[in-house]
C-alpha cells in the first residue's frame, strides 16, 4: 500500500462534483423567497397587533380601550384590511412551511406553486397597506397607482421569463442527464 496517496473513500466529504445549475437556480430563488416570505409575515403579524390609526387608550363614548380606531371611524376599509392582512400572513406561513422540505421546493410544478403563493401574499400586503394608510382621496390615489405598477411588474417579469425560455430552451441544460424522480 503507499503511503502518500490516500484511501479513496465513497463517504469522503471531499469531493469533486459539478454544480447542477438548475440546482443552484432552484436554491437561489428558494432563499429569495424564504427572505421575502419571512420579511412579509414579520409586517403582517406587526400590522395585525398594531392595526394602522392605533389603538383606543379609553373607555369613552362607547368605545373600548384597546380596540382599532380604523374599525370604528371606517369600518369597511378595516374590514378590507383585516382580510388582507390575515390572507398575507397565512401565505407567508405556508410558504415558509413549504420552502423548508427541500423535497417540495426541488419540484419546478411545486415551485411555481410557492411562487404564485408568494403573489398572492405580496398582492395582499398592497391591499392591506392601500385599506390601511388611505385617509384622503388624492393617497387612496397614489396607493392604488403604485399597487398597479407592483402587479405590471410582475406581470412582465412572468411575461419576459416566459420569451426567454421560448427563445432559449436550453439555457440551463447540464451535460449529464439530470435526475429521474424516484
Amino acid at each position: 500500500m503507499d503511503e502518500g496517496i490516500p484511501p479513496s473513500d465513497p463517504n469522503s466529504n471531499i469531493v469533486d462534483e459539478k454544480v447542477d445549475p438548475i440546482k443552484k437556480w432552484f436554491d437561489d430563488r428558494r432563499n429569495s423567497i424564504m427572505v421575502v416570505a419571512v420579511l412579509a409575515a414579520s409586517v403582517t403579524y406587526t400590522s395585525g397587533l398594531t392595526p394602522p390609526g392605533g389603538l383606543w387608550q379609553d373607555d369613552l363614548n362607547g368605545r373600548k380601550a384597546g380596540s382599532a380606531i380604523l374599525r370604528d371611524k371606517f369600518p369597511d376599509r378595516y374590514t378590507t384590511f383585516f382580510y388582507a392582512n390575515g390572507t398575507a400572513f397565512m401565505a407567508s406561513l405556508v410558504i415558509i412551511i413549504l420552502i423548508m422540505n427541500e423535497n417540495v421546493s426541488d419540484h419546478q410544478s411545486r415551485f411555481k406553486v410557492m411562487y404564485f403563493t408568494m403573489v398572492l401574499d405580496l398582492v395582499s400586503l398592497m391591499i392591506a397597506y392601500a385599506a390601511g394608510c388611505a385617509r384622503r382621496l388624492s393617497t387612496s390615489f397614489y396607493v392604488i397607482g403604485l399597487a398597479a405598477a407592483v402587479l405590471v411588474f410582475v406581470l412582465t417579469d412572468h411575461f419576459l421569463i416566459t420569451v426567454f425560455k421560448k427563445i432559449r430552451p436550453n439555457c440551463c441544460s447540464t451535460s449529464s442527464p439530470a435526475p429521474q424522480d424516484v
